[in-house]
């Protein structure tokens, strides 16, 4: 099946056609940022973690699509254990180049192959928006079993209630589905049995949001200038 094809042919996920591994690279290279820039947002779940009462040395962190491995490298600059898994061959290269622990394969099928109980949070930046949704059920239940009690997953996605997200930006990542409203990834987490669910709004647009008397122009600041990403948190209880 030529290149093209598998594109437009949705039973067939833009990660899996591994011809484009170095062009997604290089994508995120051109879009994304510099690794330094997104090390900067990372830091964010490292401290989240550090202040978890599971020991990581026992039960380790999974980061889920990994990618370059930013996530990582902040959770070792934290002397927080962790092994990344990515389905790209490119990303893992680069991130085991850096010196990180990343092993390619897919996320999904990784974490249903984990014993119960063996892990000690599940993170995963700009990932969920990449599964298809009834795989992403299956996903985050796989995520509860193998989490130890009071383990954590923190998955962080664009924020389509910012209307430039949500209409634009968004699509640019060739390899998106769909944007996931936080309502149904908060639920979605409560139906496998997570607890304490917890959504968190990052990275404000540059122009900051202005403040009106009238409630729909307060309500279009909002949507136009509010968060671009947020992460969801939830706890295995």
């Amino acid at each position: 099946m030529s290149i093209i094809n598998r594109l437009f042919n949705k039973s067939h996920l833009f990660a899996e056609n591994h011809t484009l591994d170095k062009f997604y690279v290089n994508f995120e290279n051109n879009f994304r940022g510099s690794t330094d820039d997104i090390e900067k947002k990372t830091i964010f779940y490292a401290e989240l973690l550090k202040r978890s009462s599971v020991d990581f040395s026992s039960y380790p962190i999974v980061d889920a699509g990994c990618g370059r491995g930013e996530l990582l490298s902040i959770f070792k600059r934290y002397s927080l254990p962790a092994i990344g898994v990515d389905i790209n061959y490119a990303m893992v290269e680069e991130a085991n180049n850096a010196g990180l622990h990343a092993v390619q394969g897919d996320a999904v099928k990784y974490i249903e192959k984990q014993s119960q109980n063996s892990v000690g949070a599940v993170t995963g930046m700009q990932l969920i928006e990449h599964i298809p949704f009834e795989t992403l059920v299956t996903f985050f239940d796989a995520c509860y079993k193998a989490l130890v009690v009071n383990g954590c997953v923190a998955f962080e996605t664009p924020n389509p209630e910012n209307l430039n997200v949500g209409t634009y930006s968004f699509h640019m990542d060739p390899s998106h589905l769909k944007p996931l409203p936080p309502p149904l990834v908060k639920y979605a987490l409560e139906s496998v049995g997570f607890a304490d669910v917890e959504i968190v709004y990052l990275n404000e647009a540059k122009k900051k949001r202005k403040s009106y008397k009238d409630p729909m122009l307060q309500e279009l600041s909002n949507r136009l200038y509010g968060a671009l990403d947020y992460a969801v948190i939830a706890y295995k209880r």
